[in-house]
C-alpha cells in the first residue's frame, strides 16, 4: 500500500493571517478608505490649495469674515501638556473661542506662518492687543517666574 503525503495545511495563526490579508484587500476593494479627523482633512486641503503666503493670507481673511478664528499649531511629538506655549494655547481656545488645529510634524506647512499671522491680527482686533499680550506675559510669567 503506497502512503499518502500529507499536505501540510497551515496552522490556526496562519490561517488567521490569511483570513485578515483577504478581509484587507476585499474590503480596500470595495472601496473601505481611511477616514480622516476633521482636523486632518483641513491640513490637508490646506496643503492642496496654499501654494503661497499670499494664498494663505486669504485663506485667513475669508475664515475670519466667515466668523472663524482658528491657528495651526505645531505640536510636537514629545509635547509638555502644562508648559508654554501649550497652556497660552489652551486658554486662548477654551476662554476666547480660537480653535486650534493641530499639526503632528516637526516642519512647518507652505504658508502656515503667513495663514497664522493673518489670525493673530484678527485675534488681536477682537480682543485688543494689549489683552492677548498680558495674557501671555502672565501665562509665561506663572510658568517661568518674571523676566
Amino acid at each position: 500500500m503506497k502512503s499518502r503525503k500529507h499536505l501540510n495545511f497551515p496552522n490556526k495563526e496562519e490561517y488567521v493571517t490569511i483570513l485578515l490579508v483577504i478581509g484587507i484587500v476585499i474590503g480596500y476593494l470595495f472601496g473601505a478608505r481611511p477616514t480622516f479627523t476633521t482636523e486632518q482633512s483641513y491640513l490637508r486641503a490646506f496643503q492642496k490649495e496654499i501654494k503661497d503666503c499670499g494664498a494663505a493670507e486669504k485663506l485667513a481673511l475669508k475664515e475670519v469674515e466667515q466668523g472663524e478664528l482658528q491657528l495651526i499649531v505645531m505640536s510636537g511629538f514629545d509635547s509638555d501638556t502644562a508648559g508654554m506655549p501649550y497652556a497660552f494655547y489652551q486658554k486662548l481656545s477654551k476662554e476666547y473661542g480660537v480653535k486650534l488645529v493641530y499639526l503632528y510634524n516637526c516642519v512647518p506647512m507652505l504658508g502656515q506662518e503667513c495663514y497664522n499671522e493673518q489670525m493673530y491680527l484678527a485675534i488681536n482686533n477682537k480682543f485688543g492687543r494689549e489683552h492677548i499680550s498680558k495674557l501671555y506675559e502672565t501665562l509665561h510669567v506663572a510658568h517661568y517666574g518674571p523676566r
